[in-house]
């Protein structure tokens, strides 16, 4: 968390089903067990993962009313047959049930993710968009994210907060 005193770590935390997860793991080129048995015996220094050199961008589609008010009713989703998934856009089912019937409901949560994977976040971020638009019914998701404006937004924000600790701020 960056705070005008500096960074400071609260807590360290990336589930699978979180969008930092989504996002690194696609891009991963080397064995994910060889690291996870590093992590968990302690050996991680000993294992040098690689990634490609490419920009992602995750988007969730979420109920309408989330996270304050989400509905109790199950909604309905579509999600359009003519989203082009792949190398370079990806969907992650989550909070979500599949009935007999073939209909697909949300569960309170976020329901589904799209990860765009390209040479660049601005082409990442339009195939985000593509998919999380795809999806229709009671639902919404954050066509901001990951776009230039945001961007430089949080940029200049992290530059104000920056500015406001003064130079060494942070440092031990």
């Amino acid at each position: 968390m960056a705070v005008a005193g500096g960074v400071r770590l609260i807590e360290y935390n990336a589930r699978f089903g979180d969008p930092e997860a989504m996002n690194v793991l696609p891009l991963l080129t080397g064995d994910l067990l060889e690291v996870a048995r590093a992590a968990a015996t302690g050996k991680l220094g000993d294992v040098v993962p690689s990634f490609e050199p490419l920009a992602t961008v995750c988007k969730y589609v979420v109920p309408a009313g989330y996270p304050e008010g989400a509905s109790d009713d199950h909604d309905d989703v579509v999600v359009s047959d003519e989203t082009v998934l792949g190398d370079t856009l990806r969907r992650y089912w989550a909070a979500t049930e599949l009935d007999n019937d073939g209909t697909v409901r949300l569960t309170g949560s976020r329901g589904l993710a799209f990860v765009g994977i390209a040479g660049s976040v601005a082409e990442a971020e339009a195939l985000a968009e593509s998919g999380a638009s795809s999806v229709s019914g009671s639902v919404r998701h954050r066509s901001d994210i990951g776009t230039a404006s945001l961007i430089e937004r949080r940029v200049e924000h992290m530059q104000t907060i920056r500015r406001a600790a003064g130079p060494g701020a942070g440092r031990r």
